[in-house]
């Protein structure tokens, strides 16, 4: 392992940076110095204090131990703003005096050289957290100074919406969506966790069934709230559909069977109607021709 000092001087203010070099592999002894970027600030020159590290190929590994301040200077003072509440390797910042500076948690963010004076502050705000507080004043009186930073993970309530069916046989399978998130189940009740608003919802078909209602909305304010839903079963001349259906073939079957009956006993009665007797050559007579009976002479 190779230790190198450096100093950095800005004005008046000597910062000291040690960095140490750990060779990766054979031919990896240069040294990959990554100290950060420096943000200014109107006292002097402010940097996060937690170690940075940077790794690359056929590179060695370097990280950053310390920076700090000379203690000969006068007057100057940390500080820190010291944050709880984050997930560990979460990005955050503060801003003191215009300049800002960031860290992961759970590093601190830390500003020097600070003289005396009163320092505004801001934290800005990380998604899914609340952040107290968030902006003040800091006062550096003679000594250095620290500020806790608290971040709260926003909880979002949610509520329980309930489908509650009836009609259906035990073990029957069906489904409800609500605002596009779909359930199944075999018992009566499907449940969601949904949080406040005005959601749409749809029952799916069930073969044999109808449902009422199968479309809708539901509206969750601040507890949780049930629907019902009531399956009917798909009836036919008043019976179960396949019960319907066969008393329906019956009495087709019967129809069809009745008109051939019919059609049979037309063309049988038909054949029995008795026809007249055609005479014999033997009874024919002749009718001699008559003659008109003679007529008077005028007188």
């Amino acid at each position: 392992m190779m230790a190198h000092r450096l100093a950095l001087t800005l004005g008046a203010v000597l910062f000291l940076i040690t960095v140490s070099a750990f060779a990766s592999g054979p031919g990896t002894d240069r040294t990959l110095h990554d100290i950060g970027i420096a943000s200014p600030t109107s006292n002097g020159l402010g940097i996060g204090g937690n170690p940075v590290s940077a790794t690359g190929p056929g590179m060695a590994r370097a990280s950053i131990y310390s920076l700090n301040a000379a203690a000969d200077a006068p007057g100057n003072y940390t500080v820190t703003f010291r944050e709880s509440g984050l997930v560990s390797g979460t990005l955050w910042s503060a801003t003191l005096d215009g300049s800002t500076l960031f860290a992961t948690a759970p590093h601190t963010v830390q500003f020097f050289p600070i003289t005396n004076g009163s320092y505004p502050y801001a934290i800005p705000g990380i998604d899914g957290y609340t952040v107290s507080p968030f902006i003040g004043k800091i006062p550096v009186d003679g000594k250095n100074f620290t500020q806790a930073i608290t971040f709260v993970p926003i909880v979002i309530s949610t509520f329980s919406v309930t489908f509650v069916e009836s009609g259906l046989k035990s073990g029957t399978v069906w489904s409800a969506t609500l605002n596009g998130t779909t359930q199944f189940s075999t018992s009566n009740f499907i449940s969601f966790s949904i949080v406040n608003g005005t959601f749409a919802f749809g029952i799916g078909t069930v073969n044999g069934y109808t449902v009422s209602p199968q479309y809708g909305t539901v509206t969750v304010n601040g507890s949780a709230t049930s629907k019902y839903v009531t399956f009917a079963t798909i009836t036919f001349l008043g019976l179960a559909p396949a019960e319907g259906y066969a008393v329906l073939s019956g009495l087709v079957a019967f129809g069809v069977v009745l008109a051939i009956a019919i059609v049979v006993f037309l063309f049988r009665r038909l054949r029995r109607r008795p026809r007249a007797p055609k005479p014999s050559p033997a009874a024919a007579t002749t009718t001699p021709p008559t003659t008109p009976p003679p007529t008077s002479p005028p007188s």
